[in-house]
C-alpha cells in the first residue's frame, strides 16, 4: 500500500468503496489551525467522495498537484486514495485515559 504525506495530512492508496457518494469540494483537503494555509488540489482533475470509511480522492486526469505554502507539493498519478487529518496520541493531558486530537500545521 502506498502512501502520501503532506504535513499533518495523509492520503493512503485505496480502493473505491461501494457506499462512495460524490460530493461537492472546493479541493482543500485540510485548513492549517495555526498558519490559515491550506492543503489544496491546484492542477488536475478529481472527485471527491464520502463514505462510512472516511473521505476519498479520485484523481481522473493522468496527474493532480497537491500544494501548501509550507511544504513540497505532492504530484498525484491517476487513482483513488482516502485522506484524513494526521492524529497524535496526547498522553500528558490526563494520565491514564487515551487522548487522541488531529496534529495541527
Amino acid at each position: 500500500m502506498k502512501a502520501w504525506r503532506q504535513g499533518d495530512v495523509v492520503l493512503v492508496e485505496s480502493e473505491l468503496r461501494e457506499d462512495a457518494v460524490e460530493i461537492e469540494h472546493d479541493g482543500v483537503l485540510a485548513h492549517g489551525e495555526v498558519t490559515g494555509h491550506r492543503h489544496r488540489i491546484t492542477q488536475g482533475t478529481v472527485k471527491f467522495l464520502h463514505s462510512t470509511k472516511g473521505t476519498f480522492l479520485d484523481v481522473i486526469s493522468e496527474t493532480a498537484l497537491l500544494e501548501h505554502e509550507e511544504h513540497a507539493p505532492i504530484t498525484l498519478t491517476r487513482g483513488v486514495r482516502r485522506f484524513f487529518q494526521q492524529r497524535e496520541f496526547d498522553w500528558m493531558s490526563n494520565p491514564g485515559t487515551k487522548v487522541f486530537r488531529e496534529v495541527a500545521d
